[in-house]
C-alpha cells in the first residue's frame, strides 16, 4: 500500500486547467485532459487566428498554449473579471466516463503517470515489470481519489470543485462536430476546418467494435505492451469495472448528465 499520499497544493480553480480565454472572443471554454482538449484547443486558436502560429511553434499544440498564457501576465484577473460580469458564455467541454476511463488507463501506461505510486499500491514495489490492469488503474483511483487536488488530472475526474458557479453549457465530445457548428453558428464564428483540427499523432488506433471481454479488463499491460492498435473501449469491461466507474466517476456522471448504461462506443 502507498504511505503518506502527498496532496498537491490546493490551487485556485482557475489554475487547475486554465480555461481557453480571449477578450475578442465572445466565448470562454472550460476543459479536461483526455476530454479532447487537443481538438478544442486547435479550435480556440483557429478562432483567434493564431493556428499556424502555434503549430509553427510545436506541432504539440499544448506547449504553445502554455506561451500563449505567459503572454498576457493578465490573463487570471481579465478571465475572473470577464466571467464575474457575464459578458461571454462559458462552456465546458465533456466526455463520457467510460470512455475516458479507458483513455485515462492507457495515457496511465504510454506515459508512466503515476507510475511508480501505481506499481507500488498494485504489485508491491516501484519499479516492476509486472504490469498494471484496467481493473487495477480503477482500484488505485479509487484507492487515491478522483479529485485533481490529489491525483493527476489525466487520470483524475472531470468535475472540479467550484466550476459550477461559472460553467453554464456543456460541449459533448462525443457529437463535437456539430457542436462546434451550433457555437460558431451562435457566436458567428469562422467556420473551422474540424476533421483537420481533429486529427492528432498521438491518437492511437482502434479495432472495430466488440463485446466486453473479462480478459482485457485484467490483462496487465507496461508501457512497452501497449499495442499500437488497440481494442474498442468497451473490451476493457467487464461488470465489476463498469461498477468501478460509475463508482469512482459518479459525479461526472451526475453533473454532465452521462446515462450509466455503458453505451460506451
Amino acid at each position: 500500500m502507498l504511505q503518506g499520499l502527498k496532496r498537491k497544493t490546493h490551487l485556485p480553480f482557475f489554475q487547475l486547467n486554465r480555461p481557453l480565454y480571449n477578450k475578442h472572443l465572445p466565448l470562454v471554454i472550460f476543459w479536461s485532459p483526455k476530454s479532447g482538449c487537443t481538438t478544442i484547443t486547435k479550435w480556440f486558436f483557429y478562432q483567434i487566428g493564431l493556428l499556424d502560429t502555434a503549430l509553427r511553434y510545436d506541432p504539440w499544440i499544448h506547449r504553445y498554449r502554455g506561451v500563449y498564457y505567459g503572454k498576457n501576465p493578465h490573463y487570471l484577473k481579465e478571465l475572473k473579471e470577464s466571467l464575474s460580469s457575464g459578458v461571454k458564455k462559458s462552456y465546458k467541454l465533456v466526455r463520457n466516463p467510460y470512455t475516458r476511463a479507458v483513455s485515462s488507463y492507457l495515457h496511465a501506461c504510454q506515459h508512466r503517470v503515476e507510475w511508480r505510486e501505481m506499481n507500488q499500491y498494485i504489485n508491491g514495489e516501484e519499479i516492476s515489470q509486472q504490469g498494471i490492469s484496467f481493473k487495477e488503474f480503477l482500484y488505485y483511483v479509487k484507492y487515491k481519489g478522483p479529485s485533481k487536488h490529489v491525483i493527476d488530472a489525466h487520470i483524475s475526474r472531470q468535475f472540479m470543485e467550484g466550476e459550477k458557479k461559472w460553467v453554464r453549457d456543456y460541449i459533448y465530445l462525443e457529437n463535437l462536430s456539430q457542436e462546434l457548428r451550433k457555437l460558431e453558428r451562435i457566436h458567428q464564428l469562422k467556420q473551422s476546418p474540424i476533421m483537420r483540427l481533429a486529427q492528432s499523432h498521438h491518437h492511437r488506433k482502434r479495432k472495430p467494435v466488440s463485446k466486453m471481454n473479462d480478459h482485457l479488463a485484467t490483462q496487465k499491460n507496461t508501457p512497452h505492451s501497449l499495442p499500437e492498435i488497440i481494442p474498442a473501449y468497451r473490451s476493457f469491461y467487464d461488470q465489476e469495472a463498469i461498477a468501478l466507474v460509475q463508482k469512482i466517476y459518479r459525479i461526472d456522471f451526475e453533473i454532465y448528465r452521462y446515462p450509466l448504461k455503458p453505451m460506451i462506443d
